[in-house]
């Protein structure tokens, strides 16, 4: 008797997700073959593993971004057990079809410039010209692992993941932490998105370190639109509040800018021009 349960479930598709990010089809391609064999959890145990993925492309239904919708099928087993009957159970009604996944890729285009580097100011979720900013991922090269969605946990815990509590931080908040070189936010669905992929070996640090977490501002359009001029105009520089005074200095001199140039730039704090126009 076989002592296993199996069944298939969607791990991933092509459309615009929650964050503003798709995956595009040659991106699905080999994200089907790094998924085989990638372990499933809920909670904080491994209860499944993916055996099989297929590409499934419905000719009938188009992607938000006028190509053919594609998905990931994956079929996956749970060893039928006392601690995984419940779980069982729940996937054959139906209540258990979400799925979260952790992977890394090497490409992330903007979908206004086809900035591939990460250094424009176009924002994923905001529209210019009439045109919804995204990002499309491709070029994967590591899948981590997948877990259920919980989905009462989901919508109770929505605008709140416990994540964000712990560390201290608002969804979609961008911030660093001293001898990391990327920088982190939280999704709505409490993961940690980071710039440079690999995650793992951080999360422990983040969570059990706080305090030294370096909130990062948030800057406005207008902030950054007056960093790109003054960056045309006079170059590089080091932006400083001190007061009700705004300071750059560029090339040892110091140039004083009026009263409110940067609001978002706390007293007493620095940074460069480019870093507000990141490029």
């Amino acid at each position: 008797m076989n002592k296993d349960y199996t069944f298939t479930m969607k791990i991933c598709d092509n459309e615009i997700d929650q964050d503003n990010e798709r995956f595009s089809s040659n991106c699905l391609d080999r994200l089907a073959q790094l998924f085989i064999g990638k372990a499933g959890y809920i909670g904080g145990s491994q209860l499944s593993k993916i055996v099989s993925v297929e590409v499934v492309e419905e000719e009938d239904r188009w992607a938000t971004m006028h190509e053919h919708y594609k998905w990931l099928k994956a079929t996956a087993t749970i060893p039928r057990t006392c601690e995984t009957e419940e779980l069982i159970r729940q996937i054959e009604l139906g209540e258990r079809y979400k799925v979260n996944i952790g992977c890394a890729v090497n490409t992330k285009t903007c979908s206004i410039c086809g900035n591939t580097d990460g250094r424009c100011n176009h924002k994923p979720g905001e529209y210019y010209g009439g045109a919804l900013c995204y990002t499309t991922l491709d070029d994967p090269t590591q899948v981590y692992e997948w877990s259920f969605v919980d989905q009462e946990k989901k919508v109770s815990n929505l605008n709140n993941p416990r994540i964000c509590e712990i560390l201290g931080v608002e969804i979609g908040e961008e911030f660093t932490y001293p001898g990391m070189s990327c920088s982190f936010r939280i999704t709505e669905s409490g993961f940690i998105k980071c710039s440079d992929g690999d995650i793992k070996m951080c999360v422990p640090t983040l969570i059990n370190f706080p305090e030294k977490i370096i909130h990062l501002p948030h800057w406005t359009t207008e902030e950054v639109n007056r960093a790109q001029n003054l960056l045309e105009t006079i170059g590089d520089g080091e932006l400083k509040q001190v007061g009700d005074m705004t300071t750059l200095k560029v090339d040892g001199k110091i140039i004083y800018l009026r009263k409110g140039a940067f609001p978002t730039l706390k007293p007493e704090r620095s940074t460069t021009l480019s870093s507000i126009a990141k490029v």
